[in-house]
C-alpha cells in the first residue's frame, strides 16, 4: 500500500490495523509522516499533525553550550520565561545549592542533567507561576498536549519525564514531544500576565536570585533582562 494512501487511512481512524500500529510503532510512523511530507503527498500538515509545533533549543547553542544534555527543565523555562539560556541555567543552579541529599535523593539538581520537581516548582513559584493540576488519583488522563485543550498564555507542561514550553497553542521544542498531540498532560505553570508592582518584595521572596544579585563574581547575573525585571533596585 503506498505510504500516504496508510497514513491517511490511520489518520481517519478507518484501518484498526493502522491504528494499532501508530501507538506500538509511534516514532516509525513519525518517520513515515516525514517521508510523505518531503514527497509532498498530503497537501496540509494538519491532516496527520493536530498541533502546531517550533523547534528551538531555547537559546542553548547561541549561549555557547555544546554535546547532548538532560536539559528540558532550563529549556522550558529559557522559552516560556522569554529569558537568555544563561540567565535560566544560572538561576537553576542557584536554587539547586539549597538542596540537601538524602537516600532517595542522591544527587542535587543540575540544568545540565535535570532538575527535582520541588526546586523546579520553588522557582516557578518565586517567578510569580500558578500551577494547574490536570489529573487526580483515579481520573485518568483528561488534558493533551493539544491547543484545544490547553489555555492560551506561556505555559510550561508537566508531561511524563518531560517538560516543555507550550505558548498559545503552540508547542516550543529541541524535538516535537506531543506524540501526535496525545500525550498527557499532567499539569502545568502558567506565567502571570503582570509583575508584582513591588519588585523589591518579589525579589526578597527570590533569595537565590538575591544572592546572584549581591555576590562579587564576574559571572553574576546583572544582566540587561534582570536589570530590567528589577529596573530601579540596582545601579
Amino acid at each position: 500500500m503506498p505510504l500516504d494512501l496508510y497514513a491517511r487511512k490511520c489518520d481517519n481512524n478507518i484501518s484498526i490495523r493502522c491504528v494499532l500500529f501508530q501507538n506500538r510503532f509511534g516514532s516509525l510512523f513519525d518517520i513515515v509522516n516525514k517521508r510523505i511530507f518531503a514527497s509532498g503527498s498530503l497537501s496540509k500538515r494538519s491532516q496527520i499533525i493536530e498541533h502546531s509545533f517550533f523547534k528551538t533549543d531555547g537559546g542553548r547553542a547561541a549561549a555557547g553550550f555544546k554535546g547532548s544534555t538532560r536539559d528540558c527543565v532550563t529549556r522550558a523555562l529559557a522559552i516560556a520565561e522569554d529569558m537568555p539560556y544563561k540567565e535560566a541555567y544560572d538561576l537553576i543552579n542557584a536554587y539547586s545549592k539549597n538542596e540537601k541529599t538524602s537516600k532517595r535523593r542522591r544527587t542535587k539538581s543540575s540544568s545540565r542533567t535535570g532538575v527535582h520537581r520541588v526546586t523546579f516548582d520553588k522557582v516557578l513559584t518565586d517567578l510569580g507561576w500558578e500551577w494547574t493540576s490536570t489529573m487526580k488519583v483515579g481520573s485518568g488522563c483528561t488534558v493533551h498536549v493539544n491547543k484545544d485543550e490547553l489555555p492560551s498564555g506561556r505555559l510550561i507542561l508537566r508531561l511524563s519525564r518531560h517538560m516543555a514550553a507550550f505558548i498559545d497553542g503552540e508547542l516550543h521544542d529541541s524535538h516535537d514531544c506531543s506524540r501526535n498531540g496525545k500525550r498527557c498532560v499532567y499539569g502545568y505553570w502558567k506565567k502571570p500576565l503582570k509583575r508584582a508592582e513591588d519588585p523589591g518584595a518579589f525579589l526578597d521572596k527570590c533569595e537565590p536570585l538575591r544572592r546572584l544579585f549581591s555576590t562579587p563574581e564576574p559571572r553574576a547575573i546583572k544582566s540587561e533582562y534582570w536589570q530590567a525585571q528589577f529596573k530601579g533596585i540596582f545601579s
